[in-house]
């Protein structure tokens, strides 16, 4: 037998091996118990000891690691398997880099900021407003947001921030803090004067000089919408018109209860007025609104020809509206596309008008609560429209 070396003998846990250092019995097999099981093999459980430069540390890791490690011998099946689920984790990553960087260029992107809206946002901040402000958006609109945590000087920055770039601003129903009152308006005023649509409908704090204020800053309006704006009056409307006359294209004044009749000499002098909204204004006159639509006379007659790219009209609600409006809109106005006069006076006479003088351009009519009104009538205009025209009536149609 092949003597072998001290290191290379095997160790066994729980044996108690002897060794005799001298003499020949140096070459023969330990001496062990009788009750120890000798392995098949004596290089089963080899001891290994470490190389020159290496530690015992990195030595028993590598041993922790091979008793943890898996089998040598895979199946095709499970190498197939790892290798696609790689290949799919690599694709997957990939992909979310590719997402990362597809969201950080649209982040970065400016010309994605033109157009802002916050809806029914109900925890603004000054922070926020600010850094809104710093993107300077060409559009602006907040729509029923509460500004509970927000003062004036967070409305400052937004506004300062916006400046020059700013062109539409719509500021409809916010409540709260500082959207109670006018502060928005009069800072995009200061700040904003390139603004040239304004929609501040449904805002009660608009007053007066808010709207003055914005006529006198704003270098062309062409939309301004102020619905519901119980507190302006005659007086917001004459300045609007003297600084804006040869621009304003819209102007809707739905439920703004305390204009009168002499708002109607104002507006004649807009010749590129299109859009006309003057729904429920309980206090105007009859003779005050026949000067708009115009009643035969020469004067009423040189005043509608001074409107003759009005393509959209809002009459509801005016009892003084009838037939004679019907006829002055017929032979004055051939551009009229959106023609509301639901629970006016209009009879089937003033319908006629319309059918007489084929409205070319006419797509709604909307004459909903009008008496007089016959199944004729409405063949007739029906077919005197090119156009196909969406009627919205309802109630006291007689036969």
């Amino acid at each position: 037998l092949r003597p072998v070396s001290r290191s290379a003998q095997p160790k066994v846990r729980g044996e108690h091996v002897v060794h005799q250092e001298h003499g020949p019995a140096h070459l023969s097999h330990p001496v062990v118990s009788s009750n120890t099981r000798i392995p098949e093999s004596p290089f089963a459980n080899v001891e290994r000891r470490p190389r020159k430069g290496r530690s015992e540390k990195n030595l028993s890791r590598r041993a922790t690691d091979t008793v943890i490690d898996h089998p040598r011998r895979k199946s095709r099946g499970s190498s197939a398997h790892l290798e696609v689920s790689d290949r799919a984790n690599q694709h997957s990553k990939n992909r979310h880099i590719g997402v990362c960087r597809r969201f950080a260029s649209l982040t970065l992107d400016r010309s994605l900021w033109h157009v802002i809206q916050l809806h029914r946002h109900q925890h603004l901040t000054n922070t926020a407003l600010a850094c809104i402000g710093r993107l300077r958006p060409r559009e602006l609109r907040l729509t029923y947001c509460r500004g509970d945590n927000i003062g004036e000087e967070g409305l400052r920055c937004l506004f300062q921030g916006c400046g020059t770039g700013l062109r539409k601003l719509s500021f409809i129903g916010c409540t709260k803090g500082p959207f109670d009152r006018d502060i928005p308006l009069l800072l995009a005023a200061d700040y904003c004067p390139n603004l040239s649509h304004v929609n501040a409908s449904y805002t009660q704090a608009v007053r007066d000089q808010t709207v003055m204020a914005l006529a006198k800053s704003a270098f062309h309006l062409i939309s301004v919408k102020l619905n519901g704006a119980q507190q302006i009056s005659n007086a917001a409307i004459q300045q609007l018109v003297h600084y804006h006359k040869d621009t304003l294209q819209r102007l809707e004044l739905f439920g703004c209860f305390r204009l009168n009749s002499d708002i109607f000499k104002l507006l004649g002098s807009c010749q590129e007025l299109r859009a006309l909204a003057f729904g429920h204004l309980h206090h105007l006159s009859s003779d005050g609104l026949l000067e708009l639509v115009g009643k035969g006379e020469v004067g009423i007659a040189q005043m509608l020809r001074r409107l003759p790219r009005l393509r959209v009209l809002d009459l509801c609600g005016l009892s003084a509206v009838g037939d004679m409006t019907m006829e002055a809109l017929a032979q004055s106005c051939p551009h009229l596309e959106d023609l509301d006069v639901s629970c006016t006076s209009v009879t089937q006479n003033g319908l006629l008008h319309l059918a007489q003088v084929p409205a070319t351009c006419l797509r709604c009519l909307r004459i909903s609560h009008c008496r007089e009104i016959t199944k004729d009538v409405l063949e007739k205009l029906i077919k005197a429209c090119p156009k196909q025209v969406a009627f919205m009536f309802s109630l006291f149609i007689s036969d």
